[in-house]
């Protein structure tokens, strides 16, 4: 269901009714990353703002060069924060990267680092 979703997602990203919007990544399939993916959905169609939703699992992440970011003003990281290297590579192409995260290993991957403003 998770590359369904994804390739609805980047379908519809590619259409070109879609302005700039923001992507929800969220950790697939866990809970964590579903109900804050839920929360997402809430808040973007409570403030009638666009989002397109693309699950991430763990083993087949998803690749930024895989994303239209061209097309957002936002990347949301719900629950993960990918592989060394990822928030850097989205926030080098992106205007703003949201970090929510409650895991540790996440606090410390950025632990110490310079954090750019758009992070």
């Amino acid at each position: 269901m998770a590359a369904a979703v994804t390739m609805a997602s980047l379908s519809l990203a590619n259409s070109n009714s879609i302005r700039k919007s923001a992507a929800v990544l969220y950790h697939y399939p866990c809970p964590d990353g579903a109900f804050a993916a839920l929360a997402a959905h809430l808040y973007f169609k409570a403030s009638s703002l666009p989002a397109l939703f693309f699950p991430n699992t763990v083993y087949n992440p998803i690749k930024p060069d895989q994303l239209p970011l061209h097309q957002f003003s936002h990347v949301y990281l719900l629950d993960f924060v990918g592989p060394s290297g990822f928030v850097q590579q989205l926030s080098s192409k992106v205007p703003r990267v949201v970090i929510l995260d409650h895991h540790k290993t996440a606090m410390e991957m950025f632990s110490g680092g310079n954090f750019e403003e758009k992070m």
